[in-house]
């Protein structure tokens, strides 16, 4: 049976944060989903969290997060995958149910993204631009400035299929 959802979270020495990220997982009311975890060989006590999720993870030699970031997408059986970083987490536990419902009917969509909420743990500090321009289509713009939050983009493993992996050269912004 292949899953609607893919998580893929890639994390090293991430003791400190991992148990939000990883609970609001599981507190997700929509189930269809793996959780694919690729640890860059963690020092910290990051893998004893995971286990004690009852978690498997990958084990892999750290060569950066696009490497860790194809791992995971190599190893997804599921329809979109979904990179939830190891110091994010998902706003509530009706993400899924309500991401599914509308690219349930919105199969046509190979990818679609939402809003982010970012805090420092006491208060917002930020959201993605709400200005007239960045709500159409406008893809030229995307060469100038991305307004598209990679920590709320969920995309359909056959894009990767058809156009490739991560770039592993690159050491940031490859997404």
């Amino acid at each position: 049976i292949t899953p609607f959802f893919i998580f893929i979270t890639c994390t090293r020495n991430s003791s400190k944060f991992i148990r939000k990220c990883l609970d609001s997982v599981e507190s997700q009311v929509f189930r269809d989903f793996e959780h694919i975890i690729v640890d860059g060989k963690s020092i910290d006590k990051t893998t004893q969290i995971l286990s004690s999720y009852g978690l498997k993870y990958q084990s892999a030699a750290p060569g950066g997060i696009a490497n860790a970031m194809n791992i995971g997408i190599k190893a997804a059986k599921g329809n979109y995958i979904y990179f939830l970083n190891s110091d994010d987490s998902l706003f509530d536990s009706q993400v899924l149910q309500l991401v599914h419902d509308h690219l349930s009917s919105h199969t046509d969509l190979d990818w679609a993204f939402g809003n982010i909420h970012e805090t420092d743990g006491k208060r917002t500090i930020g959201y993605p631009p709400i200005r007239k321009i960045f709500q159409g289509k406008h893809p030229n713009i995307l060469k100038f400035y991305n307004y598209i939050p990679h920590q709320a983009t969920f995309i359909k493993k056959s894009v990767f299929e058809k156009y490739g992996l991560y770039d592993e050269s690159l050491k940031s912004m490859m997404d």
